[in-house]
């Protein structure tokens, strides 16, 4: 079977599993602080292959392995490079969405029943690292977020490789996900050196845009997946050798950097029999375990930030893209990993 589970309360922590020899599944987990913990595990798939466009996830009224009020008790806290924390003891479960519950219904009481995002919002990320200051002016209360959300308009916001001709301090390469990163970063840092190339498939990347791109970007990051799961139902090896020959293409750039592949949320699609949609916890994982290792062995940076977006996985309130908090943080500390902040008067 293949498990995701989660502890919530003070703190979120994810469950990671492997597989033992005596045919058991064992997990382990880090949270940052002792107590006692909201334990939630759930099932996706009973058995899973990752080239079976059609297997079916465990529907939602049926995933839930643990009781409703399951808890464990923690004995000690560990060092993690960051965490998201409560002042309220915040139990989360798994938010999926009913067939047929879409715009006009999703108001609906059997849609709203396993749809609480705002229990997301009583969350905050905390790190000892320097994108703390960002995330700590940006966190805003939700009116406020909303008006500041309108200015992410990634088709008609601010960017520097598309409305410009001149150079570019990050190139974001990918579609929707790898958009909102730039404009994130665009206001967070206060630039007009942010830009995001829109394409959807690493295929289509040709000559003449890299030839544009080694010439106007010093730092690009790499984010596909989200199209190639949803559309194309590429398996992760076939994925991974696309990626394989973009970064070959890209060779001759000093710094390009990828990142992990984003979760989404259980929407309808993706709880369809067959599924509409694959972008799934367990594809996801799939697609990132072959990132790393293609990054690895083509000797380029890949940046995981699943430390982040892995513990509000499913906090989406589109059913699509991160949760504003979650893409905050993201944006930071990945303009951290690619040297931005070191000349940001916004992080000093």
């Amino acid at each position: 079977p293949v498990l995701k589970g989660r502890l919530s309360g003070r703190a979120l922590g994810m469950i990671k599993w492997k597989a033992q020899e005596d045919n058991l599944i064992r997990g382990h987990y880090k949270v940052p602080c002792k107590g006692n913990f909201n334990i939630e595990i759930i099932g996706l798939y009973c058995a899973y292959e990752s080239n079976d466009i059609n297997r079916c996830l465990i529907h939602g009224e049926k995933h839930r392995v643990t009781a409703l009020d399951a808890m464990i008790h923690v004995a000690s806290g560990s060092e993690l490079e960051g965490y998201w924390r409560s002042n309220e003891v915040v139990p989360l479960y798994t938010r999926w969405q009913p067939q047929d519950c879409r715009r006009p219904n999703a108001r609906l009481p059997r849609c709203k029943h396993h749809d609480q995002p705002e229990l997301f919002d009583k969350y905050s990320f905390y790190t000892d690292s320097k994108i703390m200051k960002l995330y700590r002016k940006f966190d805003t209360s939700f009116a406020q977020r909303i008006k500041w959300y309108y200015t992410l308009d990634y088709s008609t916001g601010w960017n520097c490789f598309r409305d410009t001709n001149g150079k570019c301090d990050l190139c974001t390469m990918g579609a929707s996900h790898s958009l909102r990163l730039h404009r994130f970063v665009t206001i967070l840092l206060g630039t007009k050196k942010s830009g995001g190339v829109d394409t959807r498939y690493p295929e289509v990347v040709d000559e003449t845009l890299v030839e544009q791109l080694e010439l106007r970007c010093k730092n690009i990051v790499i984010g596909y997946g989200q199209h190639d799961i949803r559309y194309g139902n590429t398996s992760p090896d076939i994925f991974a050798k696309k990626i394989r020959v973009l970064l070959d293409k890209l060779r001759n750039h000093p710094r390009v950097f990828g990142r992990s592949v984003h979760y989404n949320p259980l929407g309808d699609e993706k709880l369809q029999c067959p599924p509409q949609d694959n972008r799934n916890p367990a594809w996801v994982d799939d697609y990132n375990i072959g990132l790393q290792r293609v990054y690895r062995q083509m000797g380029r940076p890949f940046i995981d930030t699943r430390f982040i977006d892995g513990p509000m996985w499913d906090s989406g309130l589109d059913w699509n893209h991160m949760h504003y908090k979650v893409e905050l943080v993201h944006a930071a500390y990945i303009a951290d990993q690619i040297g931005l902040l070191d000349s940001s008067p916004e992080s000093a």
